[in-house]
């Protein structure tokens, strides 16, 4: 039986989105190329994307396409492409069903799949292969960076596969649009699936700034679904299909708009000239930008570029330490003896270091140190210890890079320490 999600916050978040109009001006670009659906950041900088119905191009971050690869004679049609763990592009392909890898000089590889396979999003796993959604054959795929490959059935039948993300606790998820439901998969194959309202309609997913999943719903909500499968829900324009993380935010593309939300489920709009955005067509750049794909039509299209995004900021209250200059947000949730999730209390010692309390002020639960190790391995440090045996699931945020680490303690076990000293790249 599917797990089922706890829900939150829907009917809170519904006033809150009521309540943003338009924003301001953004400066917005748009780069005319030919149709294309998936676009990826590349190991070169440059941003990869398919182009047309048989080719994958190379654009610089100013918006020109400098090469133009053509696919082998009769493949055609890519959506879906990321940067693999092995420092190539990987893609999908639809006809005929399969993956491509092309190195950043251009070589291209094709692996052949089940023909009706049609292999839509993919992403790169934590466990250094690929993982895509194959909605003809309702599989998750995984490929190694030599091609072997292993396919895994998706409980639900006709699931309808869409997006998927590798989330922070080390398993793939992945929206499932006809069968309503989120679902995760480890990378040994083992699945859970979540129920959403009938109707939700699940496309884009991406791993969020805050340790969670996030994912677009094309009946009018945003979705935020926890690695231990608790779910929010909060209110979002309808039909938004691709989603991405930058700066501390999520970003969603619809027709006719960017939709800037935050981890609380703050939600500002920005009017662009979309029309077609893709689930597997958003991305974002080295420098935080967001990009869109729009297909407009078969063979036409825009890549949109928001050029001012900015980076979060921490601003610490009851729940929030900002550490090593303002730098790292941490954030404790617990739960004890089977309740509710609920946010621990926050109390700041030093610039690097901070506590948390539960129950009692005066009962110390969890101590919190984020310390510059840039001189010694090129990395920022996090050195969590506790004092308590209930669940616990701590997040470090890096708000310069969106980039959050998440520790989890579960209910029951001593609280074991934590020293990861590779936690943040610096500077």
């Amino acid at each position: 039986m599917a797990p089922k999600p706890i829900r939150l916050g829907l009917s809170l978040a519904a006033a809150v989105f009521a309540a943003a109009a338009f924003a301001g001006a953004q400066e917005i670009d748009y780069f005319n190329v030919p149709a294309s659906q998936g676009i990826t950041l590349g190991p070169d900088g440059a941003m990869w994307l398919p182009i047309g119905q048989g080719a994958i191009g190379r654009m610089t971050t100013n918006g020109t396409v400098t090469d133009l690869f053509p696919l082998p004679i009769g493949v055609s049609l890519p959506a879906g492409i990321t940067q693999g763990p092995d420092n190539n592009l990987w893609f999908t392909t639809r006809l005929p069903s399969a993956i491509g890898r092309i190195t950043p000089a251009g070589a291209i590889r094709m692996f052949p799949l089940f023909p009706s396979s049609l292999p839509y999003a993919i992403t790169s796993g934590p466990d250094g292969n690929l993982w895509f959604t194959m909605p003809g054959t309702n599989r998750i795929g995984r490929m190694a960076t030599s091609g072997a490959l292993t396919e895994f059935q998706v409980p639900t039948p006709l699931a309808g596969l869409a997006g998927i993300a590798a989330g922070p606790d080390g398993n793939i998820w992945f929206a499932e649009t006809l069968s309503d439901r989120i679902g995760r998969v480890t990378t040994d194959g083992d699945f859970a699936e979540y129920p959403l309202a009938p109707g939700s309609r699940p496309n884009g997913i991406t791993a969020g700034p805050d340790g969670n999943i996030w994912f677009t719903e094309f009946a009018a909500r945003v979705g935020r679904i926890t690695p231990g499968g608790i779910l929010t829900e909060f209110a979002a324009p309808p039909f938004a299909s691709g989603i991405v993380s930058a700066y501390g935010a999520l970003w969603l593309a619809r027709p006719g708009e960017l939709v800037q939300m935050t981890t609380s489920g703050v939600a500002t709009s920005y009017r662009a000239l979309l029309l077609s955005p893709s689930s597997v067509g958003i991305a974002t750049d080295a420098d935080g930008r967001v990009w869109v794909t729009d297909n407009i039509s078969v063979i036409l299209g825009r890549v949109l570029r928001m050029t001012d995004t900015q980076p979060d900021t921490c601003l610490a209250d009851t729940t929030t330490l900002c550490l090593n200059d303002g730098r790292f947000r941490v954030r404790v949730a617990f739960r004890a003896s089977g309740g509710p999730v609920q946010d621990a209390r926050a109390v700041g010692l030093t610039a690097d270091s901070g506590y948390f309390w539960f129950f009692d002020p005066a009962n110390i639960e969890i101590v919190v140190k984020v310390l510059g190790g840039c001189s010694v391995n090129g990395h920022y440090w996090n050195f969590l210890a506790g004092l308590t045996n209930v669940e616990v699931t701590t997040t470090v945020t890096d708000t310069l890079t969106g980039q959050s680490k998440v520790y989890t303690n579960q209910a029951g076990t001593a609280f074991a320490p934590v020293q990861d000293t590779s936690a943040f790249a610096c500077p």
